[in-house]
């Protein structure tokens, strides 16, 4: 009885807690993956391009992206949990040496691996979906003669980050004055590192065009960061997320 009323409680802060930390690991997966879907629809923007220019419509083109990204996902889902039961069922021998307590037969929870695996199926789709939605607006001409088809930035896209980090830090505070608010807290993180990913694109050409009295290579890769945004800023909004 004593082990019971100890373990007992309500359970509804820590599920709470758990969930805010998968959402917060489900950005960080999003904007590390994110960079190297945009790098492939960067290598696929001429054909991209060709089916626009044959018919296709915008819509079309996001498909050809997301589908390849459900394709990597699945594939990495299920290469991961096949990986992940094959090393725990190798390593239940060693951690069972230095054990007292038998552990009893090895089992897989079905469940929650498929949990695991919708989880980076997710993640795979959501990374892509900006790279998509990117290379649907290219410029068809200008992909065919060979030079970038990007379109100019969103001004609106500065305002959102403002008032998502205004937001952020506003629930921050009042989560600070409450003796639990934790789940304020953690939600002003998700809604900061939303509202900084809007921001990132406008440090990242500030600081381009600051470093016109950098060193040669310096120079060049703060003006190729900036050439190549779609990649260069989830990489650093991922680095910056997770100091």
């Amino acid at each position: 009885p004593g082990m019971r009323d100890a373990f007992s409680g309500d359970s509804s802060t820590l599920y709470t807690v758990l969930a805010l930390i998968g959402v917060m690991s489900l950005i960080e997966v999003v904007l590390l993956a994110g960079p190297a879907f945009a790098v492939g629809a960067r290598r696929q923007s001429r054909s991209l391009a060709l089916i626009a220019a044959n018919g296709g419509t915008p819509t079309q083109s996001r498909r050809v992206i997301l589908g390849t990204a459900v394709v990597i996902g699945a594939v990495s889902a299920v290469v991961g949990i096949v990986s992940g039961i094959a090393c725990g069922r190798a390593l239940v021998p060693f951690l069972q040496s230095t054990s007292d307590t038998y552990f009893g037969p090895f089992q897989v929870r079905w469940s929650h691996a498929l949990g695991i695996a919708a989880f980076g199926l997710v993640s795979a789709f959501l990374a892509a979906v900006v790279p998509a939605w990117i290379a649907s607006r290219q410029d068809v001409v200008a992909v065919l003669a060979g030079r970038r088809g990007d379109r100019a930035a969103s001004r609106r896209s500065p305002v959102i980050g403002v008032l998502l980090v205004g937001i952020g830090v506003l629930l921050a505070v009042l989560g600070s004055r409450r003796a639990a608010g934790e789940t304020l807290i953690a939600g002003a993180a998700v809604l900061t590192v939303l509202g900084m990913i809007f921001l990132v694109p406008v440090v990242v050409v500030a600081v381009a065009r600051l470093g016109r009295r950098l060193p040669l290579p310096l120079r060049y890769a703060v003006r190729d960061a900036a050439r190549h945004r779609t990649r260069t800023v989830p990489a650093v909004a991922a680095v910056a997320a997770t100091v």
